[in-house]
């Protein structure tokens, strides 16, 4: 029965695994470029008065490619479960989270929604008509946004009741409907094992979520991003939006990435296919923001009248 489980653990490993921390590294070289003035072969177009813009976004892949090094050593150098790495990558990804949504929702709203970057009429002036937050500095969506922050708190609630024992692998969820090839691969192992006593043959059922990081994720995370999420309705109160907003986007990202760990573990109860997921997520997102950038800063098209 361990021949399904060693062969999703070498897909992850050996193909998501490797894909996740070569974009990782691809971004954050290239967004360090970016942001320090390098125009050689150009991956974004950024005026050099907009280039510090891109820092929090830069150090958000920073500590997401901390979390991948914390993570990558687990893996590839000790080569079994660690609790200390495993908490040191959950802090690393939230706080990456977090950085991130600040970032991207900086650009976003540089380039187009204009509610904290009041330089051009924000989005929603047709609804006010006027901003009042560049006559007094106060919006008219404050008291929504604050209703938004509750809500985040809300929802924080149910990740408490996720289970916090420790989550160890079944090979038996990833047997393959083929019982003689099963069988031959069982045999196989026993065979090893039996010539070489000392040698260390594969064995999936040792990987598991150890219960610091569970403890971590899913009780300590949930607080600190509730936490967060009433000093950003203080400052809301307190007149100071520009903060009070950079805070709850922090709050948000990080409480995504404790709703996307209840989901891929706390639900399934299955580390390696939430390993899988938890992996295949990570991909999913460097992708799409690999994407989205270069659109939102795209290139000037060639001139004709240069080329000729």
């Amino acid at each position: 029965m361990e021949l399904g489980a060693t062969l999703t653990g070498l897909l992850i490993v050996v193909v998501v695994k490797v894909l996740v921390m070569v974009l990782t590294a691809v971004l954050v070289v290239r967004l360090l470029k970016v942001s320090h003035g390098d125009t050689s072969r150009l991956w974004l177009l950024i005026p050099p008065e907009h280039r510090a813009r891109f820092r929090v976004l830069t150090w958000g892949l920073i500590f997401f490619a901390l979390s991948e090094l914390a993570c990558g050593v687990e893996i590839y150098v000790i080569t079994r479960s660690n609790a200390l790495l495993a908490c040191l990558h959950s802090i690393t990804s939230a706080a990456a989270m977090g950085l991130t949504a600040i970032g991207l929702a900086k650009l976003f709203d540089w380039r187009y929604f204009h509610v904290v970057d009041t330089a051009s009429p924000c989005i929603a002036v047709k609804t006010c008509r006027e901003c009042t937050k560049r006559q007094s500095g106060v919006c008219r969506f404050r008291a929504l946004l604050s209703v938004a922050a509750v809500l985040l708190m809300l929802i924080s609630v149910p990740v408490f009741f996720a289970p916090t024992e420790p989550m160890h692998a079944d090979p038996a969820f990833y047997a393959l409907p083929f019982e003689s090839l099963n069988k031959k691969y069982d045999q196989l192992l026993a065979a090893r094992q039996k010539a070489n006593p000392s040698a260390k043959m594969p064995d999936v059922s040792e990987f598991h979520l150890p219960e610091e990081m569970l403890i971590l994720e899913f009780r300590v995370l949930p607080v600190l991003g509730m936490l967060l999420a009433a000093v950003g309705i203080a400052c809301l109160a307190g007149g100071k939006e520009n903060l009070g907003i950079t805070i709850l986007l922090f709050a948000v990202g990080s409480q995504a990435y404790v709703f996307f760990e209840v989901l891929i573990y706390g639900l399934t109860r299955k580390p390696i296919f939430g390993f899988f997921l938890h992996e295949s997520g990570e991909l999913f997102f460097l992708v799409m923001l690999s994407l989205l950038l270069p659109r939102m800063f795209p290139q000037p098209e060639p001139d004709p009248a240069a080329a000729c």
